[in-house]
């Protein structure tokens, strides 16, 4: 069998597998050894002594002179139990998935799914080999889930008083139109495979429009799911949390882990996953980012992910907000394939029935709704919208829409305002344009700092700051990342309320802005910009376009909005994401 094959995960009958890993480098330090056996070696036939601790299991093949071999425990995802057949050397084996980086042939070193299958030594008693492969499974998975075991607990396990490790149910939203197609696929040969070898239940719903899932987790009982898993790109993550703030339960509901497949063609959210769980400023392609978003999952730990307030609005003295049920409304266009980034695609509320907690008065012309990940006005949402018809060269469309916007380089006009953020630690960059607000001007400089929860700050109009320029692009963000090879913001934290101005103004030379886009890749652009790029962090931004519709896009979570004036305000509401950190 290839390394890529894996054995039945039913826990039947079945024949194991013979991946083989590349040996592993020894672990740093020894540690308590929980548990030891001899086993045989499928399928060579081969005996080995493994040794069983908290970090790894350790391979010593008898009268041998190879070195030991060594699956760590943080790349295991799952342990069967499968039964021999005539033509194997055992009765019973132990089954262990795990996924390890490995260095292929005229490849880079990457993320692989791989499987070991150790048979029990013969005993005459049928009853004692299935009961030590079921010992093993347990404390592997008992390992696996973030348990620190000792020898004493490995015996509790003998005499039978520690019960099996909890099947989780997980439900799953696949866009099959979402990027270059390719989330179906993702989902049939790499997803459901996890989840059986993780021994995760779980219930499909393909989406087939545009504002499905966003209406199908509104009303779906998710008593019944540990988290919800998300085969798309950013745009249907948006709907998601749209949707689940749209409950009548939203304050429980948002909690609901959510996990992300990387199926579309931005990918921000799987890559920011990433970058936290193991460091990866960038990934080599789809493929890699997908078998590390894979582990995240059946790992499932999880983190807090800030969740920013979006309101879009016209001011009038004699408006008024009338305090009555948050209702949504969205897109009709059901008549073409839905996908990350589609025209009027963001799932948005009615703020002229919306209560809030602000004294501003809106018109019926408001929207509101719940972004996690940016901002877009200018260049880089041009592109992002702008480059649809190239879908199906996956994340190469945004390469060749970058060039085709470079050459016909547009300027934008605007004013941004923005309250400084209370909590950042990060020191601002260039914030050269920066001029204190002067009420007497005149206009509309009161955010509506309104969320279902309290805001995370109060407004005070004398706090706001102004930049007025013309820009090239404006950004505010709140994740390390804007697209999967996009590091857009190194110091951004998933956990953390703070939205980070980025802003290019006007006046670079081409060439140096090529240089700074390319360095988007690895964090570089910002100094690549010089004195043209701002990073500001704050707690609330306002983008007031002066450039007529049709110079540019306005949009959030790569989602189209309509072109006018727009705020994002921190807010308490954390939803959570499955993320993995790890210290290795």
């Amino acid at each position: 069998m290839n390394e890529g094959d894996h054995a039945t995960s039913n826990g039947g009958s079945a024949q194991p597998s013979s991946s083989q890993p590349a040996a592993s480098s020894p672990p740093p330090a020894q540690l308590e050894v929980l548990m030891e056996q001899e086993f045989v070696l499928y399928p060579k036939s081969t005996s080995a002594t493994l040794q069983l601790t908290n970090d790894y299991i350790k391979i010593t093949k008898s009268k041998s002179k190879s070195a030991a071999k060594y699956i760590y425990l943080d790349d295991v995802i799952g342990c069967h139990v499968l039964e021999g057949n005539t033509t194997t050397p055992s009765k019973h084996f132990i089954c262990v998935f795990y996924y390890p980086m490995k260095k292929k042939l005229f490849s880079t070193t990457t993320r692989h799914r791989c499987t070991r299958s150790f048979g029990i030594q013969c005993n005459p008693q049928a009853q004692e080999n299935e009961r030590q492969a079921n010992k093993w499974k347990l404390a592997i998975k008992l390992i696996i889930s973030g348990k620190k075991l000792t020898a004493n607990d490995v015996d509790e396990i003998n005499r039978s008083q520690v019960s099996e490790v909890r099947r989780r149910n997980f439900l799953v939203y696949v866009n099959p139109f979402s990027g270059s197609k390719c989330a179906d696929v993702m989902y049939k040969d790499h997803l459901k495979k996890l989840l059986a070898e993780a021994e995760i239940d779980h219930k499909c719903i393909k989406t087939e429009k545009h504002g499905h899932a966003h209406d199908h987790v509104k009303e779906v009982d998710l008593t019944v799911y540990d988290a919800i898993i998300i085969v798309s790109g950013d745009g249907l993550i948006h709907e998601v949390i749209n949707g689940l703030m749209q409950r009548a339960d939203w304050s429980t509901a948002i909690r609901t882990p959510i996990g992300v497949v990387p199926g579309g063609s931005g990918n921000a959210l799987a890559a920011a996953i990433a970058y936290a769980s193991f460091g990866k400023v960038k990934t080599a392609s789809v493929w890699e980012l997908l078998f590390d978003c894979l582990l995240v999952i059946a790992k499932f730990r999880l983190t807090d992910m800030a969740l920013m307030d979006v309101t879009q609005h016209h001011q009038s003295s004699g408006d008024t907000v009338t305090s009555s049920p948050v209702h949504v409304t969205s897109s009709n266009d059901d008549e073409r394939c839905h996908g990350d980034n589609q025209q009027s695609a963001a799932v948005v509320m009615d703020t002229a029935t919306t209560t809030t907690t602000s004294s501003t008065p809106l018109t019926s012309s408001g929207k509101k709704f719940f972004s996690f990940l940016n901002i877009g006005w200018g260049f880089v949402a041009d592109v992002d919208i702008e480059s649809e018809r190239l879908r199906l060269f996956g994340g190469t469309r945004f390469l060749i829409g970058s060039l085709i916007r470079v050459v016909k380089l547009r300027k934008y006009d605007g004013v941004i305002e923005y309250l400084p953020s209370l909590t950042s630690h990060f020191k601002p960059i260039n914030p050269d344009c920066i001029s204190t607000y002067d009420a007497a001007a005149g206009g509309d400089h009161n955010p509506p700092m309104t969320s279902f929860a309290a805001p995370s700050c109060d407004v005070k109009v004398d706090e706001w700051l102004k930049l007025k320029d013309e820009f090239i692009f404006v950004m505010p963000i709140y994740l390390s990342h804007i697209g999967g090879d996009m590091f857009a913001m190194p110091n951004a934290k998933l956990d953390e309320p703070v939205i980070y101005l980025l802003c290019l103004r006007y006046g670079i030379s081409r060439w140096r802005l090529i240089d700074s886009l390319l360095q988007f890749e690895s964090g570089g652009h910002i100094d690549a910009g010089g004195d043209f790029m701002s990073v500001i962090p704050c707690r609330a931004v306002k983008i007031t376009p002066l450039s007529k519709h049709g110079d540019g896009h306005l949009t959030s979570d790569g989602e189209v909005l309509p072109y006018k004036p727009i705020t994002v305000s921190t807010t308490s509401v954390s939803a959570r994401v499955i993320c993995y950190p790890t210290n290795r």
